[in-house]
């Protein structure tokens, strides 16, 4: 286990602004989808942040993965499609009147 004193400044730095900067880029996302998209296909919005935080480490960080973080976001992504899938037929459908 790495010990908080062996960490540089520069990481904890680099650090600090990815928290920072990577916070306000998503409340700003998020914000902006609520304007422009129903509340349903926003909330996937969680769910698919770690399959592209995952994608990324691989892609740029070259980490490695095993089946196991595979399968994970592959249910993951499965999971998105059937809530979005779900939500488009129940906006089709005409809406009861109430009473």
């Amino acid at each position: 286990m790495i010990s908080l004193h062996e960490i540089s400044v520069s990481s904890w730095i680099g650090m600090g602004v990815q928290i920072c900067f990577g916070s306000i880029l998503a409340y700003t996302a998020l914000y902006w989808l609520l304007k422009v998209r129903p509340p349903l296909e926003v909330s996937t919005m969680n769910f698919v942040q770690p399959v592209v935080a995952v994608s990324a480490g691989v892609l740029i960080g070259k980490e490695q993965i095993n089946t196991a973080v595979y399968a994970s976001l592959g249910l993951t992504l499965l999971a998105v499609y059937l809530v979005r899938m779900k939500g488009k037929r129940g906006l089709q459908k005409d809406p009861k009147p109430a009473r």
